[in-house]
């Protein structure tokens, strides 16, 4: 979730303000124009303001009364109402389907809210993916489940035993895909001569992030073992993604460089980016050396 609370706010008042334009369009006609089913919408969120249960009638008193619930139209439904003492506090519950859900569960997920809700009222402008989602009490006992003092052994990373891999067997076939065939030893000779050019970009970074915008190939997977072997992270986007979603995805990982074809670069908006037409060539180096020196990664 990128943007903060006051931003995802503003969002959402636009987008509700602009729907009140078709506000009496019964929402299974909206569902039918959209092509979706009831399933599409698990979750409804209901806020009523306290002019809404405020009635006044000639000779009448008329008083607010609840009903039981006997069906749930979505999974679940958070309903919140204005107090209507006009004190600006708000009352609500939670309406779910008892197939899908436990009293526990509903519960759990009325502490979650309000958690977020307390979280976001003491700091409006932090991010939303830093706001807390888990009460204080459900964090020691997660704390407590986890053993968070217990000592482990580090062990060897993933690129380490990828490289012993690549030493142990040479001329294996490591990658396949479609009627092409890497061995361990032409993998590794490319994921060396791409990590050093990565690591020369970024190398300076605390913490570098690199973006892997490629579709599954063999240069993906080169991409892939090339940005772990240079010490940095990888994030994997799908070129075939929607524009707007490949925007988001950088906006949130904030990546310093990017792997991509020269297609699509400009997917990459203001990003740096290192064309697969522009990778370096692999050289003839033995892979025992190349091994020591990559092996020692981070992951």
């Amino acid at each position: 979730m990128a943007g903060s609370f006051e931003q995802l706010l503003g969002q959402l008042r636009e987008t509700t303000v602009g729907a009140f334009a078709n506000s009496s369009a019964p929402f299974a006609a909206v569902l039918d124009a959209a092509k979706l089913d009831a399933a599409a919408v698990p979750a409804m969120f209901v806020l009523q303001d306290a002019d809404e249960g405020k009635w006044a009638m000639s000779d009448l008193t008329v008083e607010y009364t609840s009903l039981p619930r006997t069906s749930a139209l979505f999974d679940v439904t958070c309903e919140l109402q204005e107090d209507l003492d006009g004190g600006g506090a708000l009352k609500g519950g939670i309406v779910y389907n008892t197939q899908l859900w436990t009293q526990t569960r509903a519960a759990r997920f009325a502490e979650s809210l309000m958690t977020v809700a307390a979280a976001a009222l003491e700091e409006p402008s932090a991010p939303l993916a830093g706001l807390p989602a888990l009460p204080e009490a459900d964090q020691v006992q997660v704390l407590r489940w986890g053993g968070h003092n217990h000592r482990y052994e580090v062990a060897r990373g993933c690129v380490t035993k990828m490289w012993e891999q690549l030493a142990a067997h040479a001329q294996r076939p490591a990658v396949i895909f479609g009627d092409r065939t890497v061995t361990y030893a032409e993998l590794g000779r490319a994921v060396a001569a791409l990590a050093r050019e990565v690591r020369r970009r970024v190398g300076s970074v605390n913490e570098p992030v690199v973006g892997v915008l490629l579709a599954r190939s063999v240069e993906m997977a080169v991409a892939v073992w090339a940005v772990l072997s240079a010490g940095a992270a990888y994030v994997p986007i799908d070129p075939e993604y929607p524009a707007e979603r490949i925007a988001h995805i950088l906006e949130s990982a904030m990546p310093q460089l990017m792997l991509c074809a020269e297609e699509h670069v400009a997917l990459g908006g203001h990003v740096a980016a290192l064309t697969v037409q522009s990778w370096p060539a692999p050289s003839d180096e033995p892979l025992e050396p190349l091994a020591r020196e990559f092996a020692q990664a981070p992951p």
